[in-house]
């Protein structure tokens, strides 16, 4: 599939109670949303890191800046069989996990839009009936 345009959008959501951990207090979580378009198809993504890069490298900030102004630019307009073939084309990119798993999400997603299989398909699963 070909990705012709990533539209990125930042969520700063406030929670009702603050979040403690040892890092400290967030009382939002910040987003960073990527719909990514194939010609009449959509697919969506979200990475949820920290504001500030205290569990990781990566903030909610480098990753809307990564997607938008790097990682973007330099997919977009291509053609990708598979999600490994998008993989490889960011290869030359060191890091940025959540940046570059925002985009490979909307690979997956797009393509279960295109082709009507469910996700867990693509992904190599299969449906097994659940006793409850």
């Amino acid at each position: 599939m070909r990705i012709d345009r990533l539209d990125v959008y930042y969520v700063s959501m406030p929670l009702i109670y603050p979040w403690r951990t040892a890092y400290g207090v967030d009382y939002s979580i910040d987003s960073v949303l990527v719909k990514a378009t194939s010609g009449d198809h959509h697919g969506w993504s979200e990475a949820a890191p920290f504001f500030a890069p205290t569990y990781l490298p990566e903030s909610a900030g480098t990753v809307f800046y990564h997607v938008t102004e790097v990682f973007g630019p330099h997919v977009v307009g291509r053609e990708y069989d598979t999600a490994e073939d998008l993989n490889q084309r960011l290869d030359v990119f060191k890091g940025n996990s959540f940046a570059k798993a925002a985009i490979e999400i909307c690979w997956w997603t797009l393509q279960n839009e295109i082709t009507g299989t469910p996700l867990h398909r693509l992904l190599g699963g299969e449906t097994r009936e659940v006793v409850a």
